[in-house]
């Protein structure tokens, strides 16, 4: 008899204990915070779960937060972490030169990113993706050595989103376009 009811308070609890959410937008107790995964909405202290660049990724982010605006800037901190696949990391970076992964934006956005003095300008792949250190930004090797990062781990770092509007949004675009126009001038020449 005791028996019975110790495991019928015990299950009570449980499942009370396990009932119990975060119902306030202000509660600090049981919700995430901007840049920490979630699930759901209600996952949240600000009641906004976003879908990032990659499939498998949600994060919370405050309602009021946007990249979209020209010229905004992120502030915190970035990781440069040496690659696990050697060969993802040669392909990729054949690919698209100095790239990053963000938790937001989509893929081929293109970041400039400053530290201590030096600027570098990425493509976001989201190839890698985890978030787990609350880096803002996670930079490829070749990335990192341009910014003067030797070593691995976390460094602040100050992101800004191009405008694909901007002249500087395509590096390359410019000279391929020249070269096309050569190529097809000679074709008409000769």
């Amino acid at each position: 008899m005791k028996k019975s009811s110790v495991i019928s308070i015990a299950l009570f609890v449980i499942f009370t204990i396990s009932g119990i959410h975060c119902d306030s937008q202000n509660s600090n107790l049981t919700c995430a915070d901007n840049f920490d995964e979630c699930l759901n909405h209600t996952d949240c202290c600000s009641g906004s779960c976003l879908m990032t660049g990659y499939v498998r990724n949600r994060i919370c982010l405050a309602s009021n937060f946007s990249f979209i605006e020209p010229l905004k800037i992120q502030k915190g901190n970035c990781s440069y972490y040496e690659p696990e696949n050697e060969k993802v990391n040669e392909f990729m970076s054949t690919s698209f030169g100095l790239y990053a992964s963000h938790p937001l934006l989509p893929t081929n956005s293109m970041v400039e990113v400053n530290h201590d003095g030096k600027t570098v300008t990425v493509t976001i792949t989201n190839q890698n993706v985890n978030n787990n250190n609350n880096s803002i930004l996670n930079l490829s090797r070749e990335a990192a050595k341009e910014l003067g990062i030797e070593k691995e781990g976390l460094f602040e770092c100050n992101l800004q989103v191009l405008d694909p509007n901007d002249d500087d949004y395509y590096p390359l675009l410019k000279p391929i376009g020249a070269i096309i126009i050569f190529i097809a001038a000679m074709f008409i020449i000769i």
